[in-house]
């Protein structure tokens, strides 16, 4: 508890009431606006019209919301106490109070019970239980081993760990028990166990996906890696799913599947990722693959303005823009475009994944040149059930056609580069549909000396049966 001050009831409140408004809930000296952890309780008590009698009446509560106009409300409210014992809430003692009725923190009778109640439990027990942060009572797990001892082990094992044992378990290099029941490092039936544990096709926890029309859009909310967990996933009809909102690098989008998935809706694409790759640099985290396409260079510029170079789509480096000629006053070259690539595991597996970049901005001699296309994002389709896929270009992971140039003579940015898409599946029905991995196209110059930008770097799809994961 804590020293308060006297308040005013900011409204007037009926017998039924259980939030209380105040015209302010400060600290008398600090004037620090109180809180319950201010006041170190859990439940606070306090006193209505105390300095009138026949209108006085107890009261607790267990939270204070405070407002930018200086007002607080006092919340779990629990009215009518009575004066004496059990001291508990009663229709007969519950008051109406007027606007501006003082309302106090006192020590009312239910203060003394609650520390009667815990000093009598405490002595009935030999003392308080222990905690994480108090010394207490606590209780053996089994009965000690022997006199020797007094230390209960779990599981009823009472026999003393060897030295191996115990530093297995400490972490280091000893041996464990055959029946030892902690993951340890050197432990690879724990491993394995613990990769089985990871059920394929997800936990189900946001139900089943049906569309047959219109169009889902998923908010991606600016997030790098979505999962989403379906009982089931069907896109049939005209229906169509979309999404919004990806992270400025691009988002990676794994759509978990505990049963079938059924992919045979009308609209192409059913299912879009485009454009949801990187606006910029994005990742680059290995530099081994050939998975995905370097992006094309710009063009020339006839010694003018040289074209945005495509954007990069895998592990590979986007191609450079075209250079601005044999003399820079006559203008900038193109840039070049940009790689980006990102992988996620699975188990004890690795699957790479593309994402694509940001095509490069068209040179200009003068007026205004085009911006680099977005690449495409990254699509996960984990199909526990049967995969029955037949839309023809019903996924899209393409990347963004470049800017065209709008004035002067100036170049095309480049385009995006694509994405990728990969679904598996533990059985197959239905493998005729098709995947669009293409990078965007170049954009348009602009003036006597323009030149297009160049194209996006192809990205990467894959549908296979699910052969690794249980």
């Amino acid at each position: 508890m804590t020293g308060g001050g006297t308040y005013r009831l900011q409204s007037s409140i009926g017998t039924t009431n259980t939030t209380i408004k105040l015209s302010s809930f400060l600290e008398p000296v600090s004037g620090t606006p109180y809180t319950m952890a201010i006041i170190n309780t859990s439940k606070a008590y306090g006193t209505l019209d105390p300095q009138t009698p026949d209108r006085s009446e107890f009261i607790s509560f267990t939270g204070i919301t405070q407002y930018a106009d200086g007002t607080a409300t006092l919340t779990g409210v629990t009215r009518g106490l009575s004066r004496s014992y059990p001291y508990t809430t009663s229709t007969t003692f519950k008051q109406t109070h007027s606007g501006q009725s003082i309302f106090v923190m006192s020590n009312s009778p239910q203060i003394y019970n609650d520390i009667y109640t815990y000093i009598d439990a405490a002595a009935i027990a030999g003392g308080v239980p222990a905690t994480t942060s108090l010394i207490g009572l606590s209780k053996l797990s089994t009965a000690p081993v022997d006199a020797l001892h007094p230390i209960a082990v779990e599981n009823s094992d009472t026999r003393i760990p060897a030295q191996g044992e115990n530093d297995a378990l400490a972490g280091t290099s000893g041996t464990p028990s055959s029946t030892n029941k902690y993951v340890t490092n050197d432990d690879a039936t724990a491993r394995l166990a613990l990769k089985a544990g990871i059920k394929f096709g997800g936990t189900g926890a946001d139900g089943a996906l049906a569309i047959t029309t219109g169009t889902t859009t998923i908010n991606l909310g600016s997030a790098a890696v979505v999962v989403k967990n379906y009982t089931s996933i069907s896109i049939t009809g005209d229906g169509v799913l979309a999404f919004s909102n990806p992270h400025a690098n691009g988002t990676m989008i794994i759509l978990k599947s505990q049963g079938n998935v059924t992919l045979t809706s009308s609209a192409t694409p059913m299912i879009s990722v485009a454009s949801l790759g990187s606006t910029g640099a994005g990742f680059s985290l290995f530099n081994v693959s050939t998975i995905g396409g370097n992006g094309q260079n710009g063009g020339s510029g006839n010694n003018y303005a040289g074209g945005g170079g495509g954007g990069g789509a895998g592990y590979q480096s986007g191609s450079a823009g075209g250079n601005g000629g044999g003399n820079p006053i006559y203008g900038t070259p193109g840039t070049g475009g940009v790689a980006s690539s990102v992988y996620t595991t699975i188990g004890s597996k690795v699957i790479p994944f593309v994402i694509g970049s940001l095509g490069g901005v068209g040179g200009v001699y003068n007026g205004s040149a085009g911006g680099g296309g977005r690449g495409g994002g990254a699509l996960y389709i984990e199909c526990g059930g049967a995969l029955n896929f037949t839309t023809a270009s019903g996924i899209s992971c393409a990347g963004a056609v470049g800017g065209n140039a709008t004035s002067g003579n100036s170049s095309g940015g480049g385009g995006g580069g694509a994405g990728s898409v990969v679904i598996l599946a533990n059985t197959i029905t239905g493998n005729t549909g098709t995947i669009t991995i293409s990078g965007g196209a170049g954009g348009n110059g602009f003036g006597s000396y323009q030149v297009g930008g160049g194209a996006g770097g192809a990205g990467y799809s894959l549908v296979a049966l699910n052969t690794e994961f249980a």
